[in-house]
């Protein structure tokens, strides 16, 4: 019963109107998803992708840029420090 007085409580102020309705993503100022607003509010909320994502009911893009996160082939700053990194040793080790 407490769900449902839960519930009630929040649509009770929802104002319907007449018109198309409209998907916006309220993680970015533009309004469509972007993978940086996503990765943003993961590293922001500190939230560990998991095997789970294929089981929430998430747009397919979604889902996979959550599982690219996960196995980090993100192009993150420090990923892509790593990467360079490791190309700049290997150029150095075989001019030497």
């Amino acid at each position: 019963m407490l769900e449902w007085n839960n519930l009630i409580a929040t649509i009770a102020n929802v104002n319907l109107q007449a018109g198309n309705d409209t998907i916006t993503w309220t993680l970015s100022t533009s309004g469509n998803f972007t993978v940086r607003s996503m990765y943003r509010y993961l590293i922001t909320n500190h939230i560990k992708v998991t095997h789970e994502i294929w089981r929430v009911k998430l747009p397919l893009k979604i889902k996979i840029f959550l599982w690219f996160l996960k196995k980090g082939v993100i192009q993150t700053k420090d990923n892509l420090a790593k990467k360079i990194g490791k190309e700049a040793n290997i150029h150095a080790s075989t001019v030497i």
